[in-house]
C-alpha cells in the first residue's frame, strides 16, 4: 500500500507544476512568438505555446479554446489534398477551410452558420462560423478568422461547447482578438 501515497505525490506534482506554468504564461503582458503576433492574454487565461500555434483557455482546451496559427501559401491544409493559392478568392478560401473541418476525423457532423467578411488591421479575409458534433462528444460552435497577407494566411479559431462554454470565453476571445497584432504579413 506504499505504492498509493508515491502515486498521490507524483499526481499532485504534475499538476502543480502545470497550474504554476500556466500561472506564468498568464502574467505575461504580450507575446510575440515564431508566428510574428503579438498580444494580450486575456484575464483569467492560461497560454500554451505549441510547435505550430498557439492555443489560449480559460476552463480547458476541450471545453474552450482559443488557436492561432499561419500557414504559407502553396501549402496544404491538414485534412484535404488541396494547396493555399495566393491568388484565390476569399470564398474559395472559405470553402477550402470548411471541407478541411468537415474532412477532419474528430468532427461527426457539421453545419455551417455564417460566412462573413472580415478586416483586422491591414490584412482582410472571412470569418467561418459553424456548429459542429465531435465525435462520441458534446456539440461545438467555432468561429474561425482567415487572414490573407503577403506571404501567410493567419487563422484565429475560438471553439466552445454549445452549451455553457462557448458563450462563457466570447469576452476573454474578444478582449484577445482586440488586443492582436500581426506583425509579419
Amino acid at each position: 500500500m506504499k505504492v498509493l501515497p508515491s502515486i498521490t505525490m507524483l499526481v499532485a506534482l504534475v499538476f502543480s507544476t502545470l497550474y504554476t506554468y500556466a500561472e506564468e504564461a498568464q502574467a505575461i503582458d504580450t507575446i510575440t512568438h515564431g508566428l510574428d503576433v503579438d498580444f494580450t492574454v486575456p484575464a483569467s487565461w492560461y497560454l500554451y505555446p505549441r510547435s505550430q500555434a498557439i492555443v489560449l483557455t480559460r476552463d480547458g482546451e476541450l471545453l474552450q479554446s482559443v488557436s492561432i496559427s499561419r500557414i504559407g501559401y502553396g501549402k496544404k491544409l491538414t485534412n484535404i489534398d488541396r494547396t493555399l493559392d495566393k491568388n484565390a478568392l476569399v470564398s474559395e478560401l472559405g470553402e477550402l477551410y470548411m471541407q478541411n473541418i468537415e474532412n477532419s476525423s474528430e468532427v461527426s457532423k457539421l453545419e455551417r452558420l455564417a460566412f462573413e467578411p472580415a478586416q483586422h488591421g491591414s490584412l482582410s479575409g472571412f470569418t467561418l462560423k459553424y456548429r459542429f458534433k465531435i465525435s462520441n462528444g458534446a456539440w461545438m460552435l467555432g468561429s474561425l478568422i482567415v487572414l490573407t497577407g503577403e506571404n501567410y494566411v493567419y487563422q484565429v479559431l475560438y471553439s466552445g461547447t454549445e452549451r455553457v462554454y462557448f458563450e462563457r470565453g466570447e469576452k476573454g476571445f474578444e478582449a484577445f482578438l482586440a488586443s492582436l497584432r500581426i506583425l509579419k504579413h
